[in-house]
């Protein structure tokens, strides 16, 4: 068995057209998106072949590294007022203009899982202790995130009307506003997935038959 990865990409109109413009690139010579964020003038698009080789990033960050998880927000609510998140492969981090308790909290993690970075010093992180999140005018999502009745959280996304959309390992939760396209296409993901898994418990359970019988 190969150890290819399989993707399937989806971007709106809204996306800026340099990030369309990188993810078209990418898309036509067969690699696979492994990192993306933007806001305004600010992008970052990271990639590489379906076997984990070749990996490359493109964007106009001051700083940015290949394979990393970059964030991007605003400190402000402003045109130009920008934070940003570069948290390395290897370890270690590169910031600008982050909340003060974001900083604190980068200066003690070591793994860091999934981070979000929004208006107004917005931000949603899980690392290897715990996760933590401050997000103004959100009290729906609020206390979608203090839920534990449907598992781990692992991402965040909040979209510019304030719509949001919260992953767990085998189910989301998303806010009014979402558009039917990506709320259809985020399903299909978790079906899919939902369909992987069943396959693979029925192939090994007929392995495990298979070997009984052979006994």
């Amino acid at each position: 068995m190969d150890n290819q990865k399989f993707q399937s990409v989806h971007w709106s109109s809204e996306v800026p057209y340099r990030v369309w413009k990188q993810i078209s690139n990418c898309t036509s010579k067969g690699r696979h998106i492994t990192g993306l964020a933007f806001r305004n003038d600010w992008w970052y698009v990271s990639g590489e072949k379906p076997d984990g080789s070749g990996g490359y990033c493109w964007g106009n960050l001051p700083e940015k590294s290949c394979n990393a998880k970059v964030a991007i927000g605003a400190y402000e609510d402003y045109y130009d007022k920008h934070s940003y998140l570069v948290c390395h492969e290897h370890g270690g981090y590169s910031s600008s203009q982050l909340p003060l308790v974001l900083s604190d909290i980068m200066d003690e993690a070591e793994t860091i899982h999934s981070i979000f970075l929004g208006a107004n010093n917005d931000f949603f992180i899980r690392y290897d202790l715990s996760m933590n999140w401050s997000l103004s005018n959100h009290p729906y999502l609020y206390r979608e995130l203090k839920s534990t009745k449907k598992g781990i959280v692992l991402s965040v996304a909040i979209f510019e009307d304030n719509s949001w959309v919260v992953f767990r390992h085998n189910s989301f939760t998303q806010s009014t506003g979402i558009p039917d396209t990506l709320g259809s296409l985020i399903q299909k993901h978790y079906e899919d997935q939902k369909n992987q898994v069943d396959t693979q418990k029925r192939r090994i359970a007929s392995y495990q038959k298979a070997i009984v019988l052979l006994q």
